[in-house]
């Protein structure tokens, strides 16, 4: 895939500060999913949490920053629409998601039509 493409996922969230240990966050659940999917995950400090979905060519679907006011669990359900509201279709799904310049979880997960 190359990385310079408009909408594609980069590496460039593989080399966000370092990854932060895996035990402080939870998997998405339901998964798989039908309608919605709920994110749950903890933060050392309050301010922007960018959560990035991606489909299996590296094509972002859902790009979103929430803003976190407090540290410890946050959470952010993904209704299924990309960026444009519409509906993604079934398939295996990636995620990404940045606070404080750090990866604080990524993983996999799939949507059923």
């Amino acid at each position: 895939m190359d990385e310079n493409m408009p909408g594609k996922y980069t590496s460039m969230y593989d080399n966000a500060a370092k990854h932060v240990d895996d035990d402080i966050t939870t998997m998405p659940y339901p998964n798989p999913f039908y309608s919605t999917c709920r994110f749950s995950f903890k933060v050392n400090s309050p301010g922007p949490v960018s959560i990035i979905i991606y489909d299996v060519l590296g094509n972002i679907i859902k790009s979103e920053t929430i803003y976190s006011t407090t540290t410890g669990t946050v959470g952010y359900t993904w209704d299924g629409s990309g960026d444009l509201n519409k509906q993604a279709a079934g398939s295996v799904y990636f995620y990404v998601i940045i606070a404080d310049k750090q990866i604080i979880n990524k993983g996999k997960f799939v949507k059923i039509d």
